[in-house]
């Protein structure tokens, strides 16, 4: 949708702008979320693997 409004330059009113700010800011949020949940699972997947090694 951006490169839509960069490369045919279309314009988008404040009001789009706005709507297209809450969606990225939507996927960006849902993203970290999931990153951050990757590296947690990670971390207890390490302690786990430490805790059979020492054994």
């Amino acid at each position: 949708m951006l490169l839509s409004v960069i490369v045919y330059k279309h314009r988008l009113t404040p009001g789009q702008w706005s709507g297209a700010a809450v969606v990225f800011a939507g996927i960006s949020v849902e993203a970290w979320v999931k990153r951050k949940d990757v590296h947690a699972k990670r971390v207890i997947q390490e302690k786990e693997k430490a805790k059979i090694k020492a054994l």
